[in-house]
């Protein structure tokens, strides 16, 4: 019987018979690689993550929870109704204002959604309490995860712990680069309040315009133009702000009567305590810091990391306070990309040691090998000029990804040495062993492709397609 000859392939061909073509090529692609592997940008997730809910905050302070529901709950609700694609939406009335939240089915269109929440919202603003000056729209993104959640403990002898914290933590992370915003959440602010007593008030028959006034005329900074000193040109400013309570207390609202005859003037906290945070026994505070969308959330991390042990260690009025990494996306990143090179280097070498096994030759074993991170490399390679970023959906397609390579090698290689062992011809067994099995190799790793598709183009979820097309 005449055995059927095997079709040669372009590509094994290729690669057989232009050898010193195909080492530039793959010395290309390890130096193109490796400058991309060290300039892709690194994510928690992937850009373009967006859920399908909103929220509403609207500030209505020193309020009963039934009046908010009745003056601006109830507003809100029924005209949000009317935005498309919206499955349901539901309130929160507290004494500080009104929480709205909305569902929005999936696949719909956040952008367009944002603004007809704004739409609706600048309709509904003439109806609601004249008090109500601003709202916020909170729509939650990728980069809505602070990259760094930091604890900031500190004693019971801190007078003001939010002063300490803003001015002397706080703003020394205002200036790295790369940094967007931060919030300070868990320690109360202490205000200068003016606590009017109300029999003084009505005896001297004064009301609040006139206090209010008062203050707002000795409380002011305006620029007054400017004049010419020789060939200088100066700025004129006049300024005129409270130094302390005591200028408070001695304004004079009318002639002779001033804020401390009928007022309480103190510097305190606003409001009672609601909730107390500790760390270690001590009372602590949370510092949630977030990047700019296109920094480099490893980089910030770093940077942030390097500027707390500075702060810390250079202020002395910082002594006896301590701080605690509660959450650090920098390091979750790089924990997740020390896995993939760790997968690739147990990959290699337990890949090695087996063909080495069965083979008995080290230049086949060796070229199995390589294949591992020279497929890496030209992953890295393309996700870099498509503009996406190493995160934990490209690393996971990485890290099946390998699995793939070391079985699809195993089984050209394996061919290759089948054919050699036969013809002696090194050449032919390379072309010919690659070609038999190729069609075999990629219709086995589109099969393995194809079984996600279904989820991603029929799921019904847009979150869902989102993640499978990132992996």
């Amino acid at each position: 019987m005449k055995d059927n000859k095997v079709k040669e392939n372009l590509l094994p061909k290729f690669s057989v018979n232009r050898p010193v073509t195909v080492a530039m090529i793959l010395l290309a692609i390890l130096v193109i690689g490796g400058i991309a592997y060290y300039k892709i940008k690194l994510d928690l997730l992937p850009e373009g993550l967006s859920n399908s809910f909103l929220s509403v905050w609207v500030p209505y302070r020193n309020s009963s929870p039934k009046e908010v529901e009745e003056q601006i709950a109830k507003n809100i609700e029924g005209e949000l109704k009317t935005v498309k694609n919206l499955k349901r939406v539901f309130s929160s009335s507290s004494s500080n204002g009104c929480y709205v939240f909305l569902e929005l089915s999936q696949n719909t269109n956040m952008d367009l959604a944002y603004s007809q929440v704004v739409d609706r919202m600048e309709r509904i603003k003439p109806v609601l309490p004249d008090e109500i000056e601003n709202y916020y729209i909170h729509r939650q993104r990728e980069n809505d995860i602070p990259v760094i959640d930091l604890a900031v403990s500190y004693p019971d002898t801190i007078q003001d712990p939010y002063y300490i914290i803003e001015h002397k933590i706080k703003n020394n992370f205002s200036n790295i680069n790369g940094v967007a915003n931060i919030e300070i959440d868990g320690v109360r602010e202490k205000y200068i309040q003016i606590i009017v007593n109300d029999d003084k008030i009505k005896s001297h028959r004064l009301n609040t315009y006139e206090i209010i006034r008062g203050l707002l005329d000795e409380n002011f900074s305006v620029s007054s133009g400017y004049s010419y000193v020789g060939d200088k040109k100066l700025m004129i400013r006049i300024a005129s702000k409270f130094k302390g309570i005591d200028d408070i207390k001695k304004i004079e609202v009318r002639k002779g009567l001033k804020i401390s005859d009928f007022a309480e003037v103190v510097y305190d906290f606003d409001e009672e305590i609601k909730s107390i945070s500790r760390v270690n026994g001590m009372l602590s505070a949370t510092l949630s810091i977030y990047k700019e969308s296109d920094a480099n959330t490893v980089e910030v991390c770093r940077n942030i990391e390097k500027r707390i042990k500075d702060i810390f260690n250079q202020d002395p009025d910082l002594k006896d306070v301590n701080y605690t990494l509660l959450f650090n996306q920098g390091k979750l990143i790089e924990q997740s990309i020390n896995n993939v090179k760790e997968s690739a280097f147990w990959g290699g070498i337990f890949a090695f040691g087996v063909l080495f096994l069965f083979f008995k030759d080290i230049r086949m074993t060796a070229m199995l090998t390589f294949s591992i991170p020279l497929s890496l490399l030209i992953t890295v390679l393309i996700l870099y000029f498509m503009g996406w970023t190493l995160n934990i959906l490209t690393m996971m397609g990485l890290m099946i990804s390998i699995g793939l390579v070391v079985d699809n090698s195993i089984v050209i290689t394996e061919n290759i040495y089948r054919y050699n062992t036969l013809s002696k011809d090194k050449r032919k067994a390379a072309i010919t062993g690659t070609s038999e099995v190729g069609t075999a190799i990629i219709l086995a790793t589109c099969t393995t492709i194809v079984v996600f598709l279904p989820l991603m183009i029929m799921g019904g979820n847009s979150n869902m397609s989102f993640f499978l097309g990132h992996c």
